[in-house]
């Protein structure tokens, strides 16, 4: 029974990364209006085992961030492959971390 519960709360979370990739594209297709008229963003999910790689579609695909997939968690990318070790925000934070952990151009620095 518990098998299926972890499953349940693993799809679930998976869900809220995809949400939470479409609010980011579109926050990043609103700001960019005005500076980059002809551009337009989509982000993709990719799930792994322990994070899902989000992916930029910028022209060239290129990774733009990881989520761990139990918590929620944002990762910057170290690698296109890998992310870095510190947290940079959450996807449950108010409007998904925008300006916070992440931005335009992928997780934020940290300072």
């Amino acid at each position: 029974m518990t098998k299926k519960i972890e499953k349940f709360v693993k799809d679930h979370n998976k869900a809220q990364i995809e949400k939470w990739a479409e609010h980011i594209s579109q926050r990043i297709n609103e700001t960019s209006q005005f500076t980059r008229p002809d551009h337009y963003e989509v982000l993709t999910v990719d799930h792994g085992r322990k994070y899902s790689r989000i992916w930029s579609t910028r022209g060239n695909k290129s990774a733009y961030a990881f989520v761990e997939i139990a918590t929620g968690d944002i990762y910057r990318c170290a690698t296109w492959r890998a992310p870095a070790k510190h947290v940079r925000g959450n996807i449950q934070d108010q409007d998904g971390s925008w300006n916070i952990g992440v931005y335009e151009w992928g997780a934020k620095y940290i300072k």
